[in-house]
């Protein structure tokens, strides 16, 4: 039985340890799209009269995005809704129904940003008081950046690990592990490994609905990538 013990005892110091570490990477990069949402909102006594203010003012929306070209990459439009309006009468101390709003959105994307201000200024001249919100700037999927971001960051993790099996005394070995914090299902994961952060615009005073953006610049956004990299470790006379 001591025999058996010492043989496994032996099994188990020969084993290769392992380092865990995370790797991380970032690169700034033009925008190659930029996202912006415009909201038709009309207001009547009626709800049929709100809706048929709302579809006129969002033929005239569709009518200027359709003539816009190649600069309108892609558009989702949200469908009509309607509700009521209340105000409080401060005598009484009641709501009353105080006619109706529909309201109607699009998400336009302009690819580049910077070829969109015709369209932009068209916009504003053929559909007054509309709502946006935006720009929100990003990169298509097959950018080459992302590719490089996650490299950058594999080569990061290594490094990390390299200085740890540096420090004692040993070698690296087999990669065990590769994975992007977020996609393991973990309570306790990150956010998504891939992102972006850029500038978004907004509207001159409180009050969003009243901006008119009529020109798209160039920004720069960042795509940030981690990773968490398993690795063997082994001595060097292993």
């Amino acid at each position: 039985m001591t025999h058996h013990r010492d043989d496994h005892e032996h099994e188990r110091r020969g084993r290769p340890g392992r380092v865990r570490v995370r790797g991380s990477a970032s690169r700034w990069v033009t925008a190659d799209h930029a996202d912006v949402t415009f909201t038709v909102r009309r207001r009547h006594h009626t709800s049929a009269g709100a809706v048929a203010l709302a579809s006129e003012a969002y033929v005239l929306l569709d009518g200027t995005l359709v003539g816009a070209g190649g600069v309108v990459a892609h558009r989702t439009t949200v469908a009509l809704g309607v509700r009521p309006i209340h105000r409080h009468d401060p005598e009484t101390g009641r709501m009353h129904r105080d006619g109706f709003e529909a309201t109607r959105s699009e998400t336009v994307r302009f690819a580049p940003p910077a070829d969109a201000g015709e369209v932009l200024r068209a916009i504003a001249i053929a559909v007054p008081d509309l709502g946006l919100a935006g720009p929100s700037y990003g990169l298509r999927d097959d950018h080459p950046v992302h590719d490089e971001v996650r490299a950058a960051a594999a080569a990061d993790a290594r490094r990390v690990a390299s200085a740890y099996a540096s420090g004692l005394g040993l070698t690296l070995g087999r990669v065990l592990r590769l994975t992007e914090p977020g996609l393991g299902g973990r309570d306790d994961a990150p956010p998504a490994p891939m992102m972006f952060r850029g500038a978004a615009a907004k509207a001159d005073g409180d009050d969003a609905d009243a901006a008119v953006l009529v020109e798209l610049t160039s920004e720069d956004v960042e795509v940030t990538a981690s990773i968490e990299l398993d690795m063997e470790l082994a001595d060097h006379t292993a």
